[in-house]
């Protein structure tokens, strides 16, 4: 270290332009525009003249929670370094990338917004992971034609990352963090959060730079509701993510997609994304108590049982009402002789009278035979039987089980 009139300076290096050289802009240091010596510059830098830029070697093997002062100087002083990615959540076109991304680009920052369509509500509460691989991939291939973009108008790669994720997005990321290790970022915004309270931190704490901000509001209760009724997610974005790496700021009154605004942005993701520390906001406040409630309902499995009481209930049915071919194999090895006497006919409309027609008229006239009803002739075994319920075929088949009928 240097001291130059009482002020400590870093030494610098001029720019090595061996391809191989591992080097960066450093920003402008000092006031309104001064150099350290307090001269103005003019230098070449290594991506062309830029006054009061300097350009610093940078050690090798600096990635992820490694990297020293040297970015976060560069990071606090030349947000165009710094790529942001934008993610959304379900069932949306996400509107509010078209104010959120104009307010982090007035700031200097270069935006990619993300998408991976329009993800329904079915896709989303479905107990298979494989159903959100798509999703995920997407927004992962989309990273890559970011960082490809940017390389392609800026002449080299962003110096680091960050995100900024809503919802569903929030999950896609998680995901990002632990199955995309090529990628290291340098700010984590989660907002309305469905990410597990159990995330394993431990396996990706070295590709993103900590604290984690997650974002809740008070009137949110969609995080919650998409633990109980989802799998695989959880509700820090309702109920707080008390973890080591996460700092978790609260927002009274506010719902699900309230934070995606400019104002927002401009007050409290500008500041955290230039490498400031995350201003405070309201005081934690406890749940109310609907959204407790939902955290431990599970309604995942409400789908399951409707499903299976769709299927018991025409179950039920064939079993209580059976078929009319039941009878026809339950009938008696003799049948009854064909030619009855009218006394006969008449004691067996009064024994079984669900075979005969039961009004005074009709007993008479089928004891004179003068009616061939259709009941009767199914008695006297000429087919033609209508269904009848169980209890009578088991008394017409001599199985016993008959109810008293006499009169």
């Amino acid at each position: 270290m240097e001291q130059n009139g009482g002020v400590l300076k870093k030494p610098y290096s001029k720019p090595d332009f061996d391809s191989q050289a591992h080097a960066f802009r450093f920003p402008k240091f000092g006031s309104r525009g001064m150099s350290p010596a307090g001269q103005k510059s003019s230098r070449i830098g290594l991506w062309g003249s830029e006054p009061d830029v300097y350009n610093r070697v940078r050690p090798p093997g600096l990635s992820g929670m490694e990297r020293d002062d040297y970015t976060e100087e560069l990071l606090a002083g030349s947000p165009s370094s710094q790529l942001v990615i934008l993610v959304h959540g379900i069932n949306t076109r996400a509107l509010w990338m078209g104010e959120v991304k104009p307010a982090l680009e007035k700031a200097g920052f270069v935006v990619a917004p993300t998408s991976y369509g329009k993800f329904g509500v079915l896709r989303f509460l479905s107990p298979f992971s494989w159903s959100r691989g798509g999703a995920i991939s997407r927004v992962a291939r989309d990273i890559r034609t970011a960082r490809r973009t940017y390389k392609k108008e800026k002449g080299r790669e962003p110096e680091c990352m960050s995100v900024i994720a809503h919802s569903f997005g929030t999950y896609i990321i998680s995901r990002i963090l632990t199955d995309h290790p090529e990628f290291d970022w340098h700010r984590v915004v989660f907002c309305g959060s469905v990410v597990r309270e159990d995330f394993p931190f431990d396996q990706v704490l070295d590709r993103f730079k900590p604290p984690l901000l997650n974002e809740i509001g008070t009137k949110d209760v969609w995080p919650a509701l998409a633990e109980s009724a989802g799998w695989g997610y959880g509700s820090v974005g309702s109920t707080g993510f008390n973890r080591p790496p996460v700092e978790t700021r609260w927002h009274q009154g506010f719902t699900h997609s309230d934070f995606l605004t400019e104002s927002f942005c401009d007050t409290f993701w500008t500041p955290f994304l230039r490498g400031d520390k995350p201003k405070r906001a309201d005081k934690a406040a406890a749940m109310p108590f609907r959204i407790r409630a939902l955290t431990w309902l599970p309604l995942r499995w409400a789908p399951i049982a409707l499903i299976c009481a769709i299927g018991f209930f025409p179950v039920r049915v064939l079993w209580e009402h059976p078929r009319p071919f039941a009878l026809e194999r339950a009938a008696p090895a003799t049948q009854p002789p064909a030619a009855a006497s009218s006394a006969q006919k008449k004691s067996a409309c009064e024994q079984f009278p669900t075979l005969c027609d039961t009004g005074p008229e009709t007993l008479a006239s089928q004891a004179s035979g003068t009616n061939k009803g259709a009941k009767l002739q199914c008695f006297n075994g000429l087919g033609d039987c209508p269904p009848v319920p169980k209890p009578n075929a088991l008394c017409f088949n001599s199985l016993g089980d008959c109810p008293d009928t006499k009169r």
